[in-house]
């Protein structure tokens, strides 16, 4: 007759299979930091498989593998599934917790992140929310509320409601004050959002008044050479492009690409700063050092997204006025099809500017019969209708 396993018998078993789950989890520790990133995860898998199964999601140890999870998934370059897996790791963690501790604000700051930076504002607004609520009840890390107050500000900001985006800043500069009492690099994150406001409504003496105090802040706090600052030289430069300075604009995006070129990472921001450049010099009609910032946006851009995303729309067709402004219209046309072909192909419509720079580049090549054909496509799509029936009169 079969005799049943004994409790210590399974008890013995379990802690064996416990055992080759850390042999897992250490294997994909010494793989993670020689950068074999594949192998690494695959431990981790299997390490935290184990877990699961024996000793459930729960449990402390199946806990503390999702942040190596999320790790590797991001050493691959798999971005999306690491905020994927910090989710799944911050919302048991909500679950296991079971109600809200001072610790809580921690756990709904994270979670609002990770929900900010996937740009899913409406469920990252909700645990903003919830931190500054058990922070006001319970206490916590006052830093994640002063966070939590300028990011719940940028929300409103892109939402056009200055007036509740300044009460955020306002309380996050108080909060500051009162808990921190020096300056940090979240009192010049509120200081620049403040001078967005105040460039929104006119006020450009304020405008450059609290974008200088943030950049000077950034620098006494992370130092002149460190690629953080790089975003607020921007951020100052972008306000002076605003105010029609574009010297000044162009000294401060130059700063900023010195740094972002020598650390290499932050690729969008890399994107904005040639953007930036390319416009700046597009402004000062130097548009030989426009198109070379804007080929190396495009160089930088087609490494991170599909050749035919819908943001190289504008690039090309900026590309192409720059090349018309330089006499080069072969050029100029050929930017012009390459950006009329991604809105084809996607099915989108057409903005009727863009038909009339393809018409206004094709008459200048003496090829009058199709630029007239884009000038009337420019008219049935709502264009500028006394300018395109000059075009057209004249074009005839």
């Amino acid at each position: 007759m079969n005799s049943v396993p004994s409790a210590n018998c399974l008890s013995s078993a379990i802690d064996l299979t416990v055992v080759y789950a850390e042999a897992n989890e250490k294997l994909g520790d010494l793989l993670f930091e020689t950068e074999i990133y594949d192998k690494a995860l695959e431990y981790y898998l299997n390490a935290m498989s184990i877990y699961t199964k024996e000793l459930s999601c729960e449990h402390y140890k199946t806990m503390a593998v999702y942040p190596k999870l999320a790790d590797t998934y991001n050493g691959l370059g798999e971005n999306e599934k690491a905020k994927s897996v910090e989710i799944d790791h911050l919302l048991l963690m909500e679950k296991v917790l079971g109600g809200d501790y001072s610790f809580s604000v921690n756990i709904y700051y994270a979670l609002a992140e990770v929900y900010f930076e996937k740009k899913e504002y409406t469920t990252a607004y909700d645990y903003y929310r919830k931190t500054i609520d058990v922070y006001e009840r319970l206490g916590g890390n006052p830093y994640c509320i002063i966070n939590s107050y300028n990011k719940l500000g940028n929300i409103y900001l892109w939402n056009n409601d200055n007036a509740q985006a300044m009460e955020l800043y306002n309380c996050a500069l108080a909060l500051i004050e009162d808990k921190v009492g020096k300056d940090c690099i979240a009192k010049a994150e509120a200081l620049i959002n403040k001078a967005k406001i105040y460039y929104s409504i006119g006020d450009y003496e304020n405008t450059l008044k609290y974008s200088h105090s943030a950049l000077d802040i950034a620098i006494s706090e992370l130092g002149n050479e460190n690629p953080a600052v790089a975003e607020y030289y921007a951020k100052v430069g972008d306000l002076y492009l605003k105010l029609r300075e574009d010297r000044k604009a162009l000294d401060y995006f130059k700063k900023a690409l010195i740094l972002k070129e020598e650390e290499g990472s932050d690729k969008e921001l890399l994107e904005s700063l040639y953007d930036y450049m390319a416009c700046t010099h597009f402004c000062l009609k130097e548009y030989l050092q426009a198109l070379y910032y804007y080929e190396k946006f495009l160089e930088t851009a087609e490494q991170r997204v599909p050749k035919d995303d819908g943001m190289f729309v504008d690039l090309y067709v900026r590309m192409s006025l720059t090349c018309a402004n330089m006499g080069e219209l072969e050029d100029a046309l050929d930017y012009c099809y390459k950006s009329l072909n991604i809105l084809k192909n996607k099915k989108l419509e057409v903005h009727p500017d863009i038909f009339e720079h393809c018409g206004d580049v094709l008459y200048n090549l003496n090829r009058q019969t199709e630029a007239l054909d884009y000038w009337n496509k420019a008219l049935n799509a709502g264009g500028n209708k006394e300018r395109l029936n000059e075009k057209i009169k004249n074009g005839l």
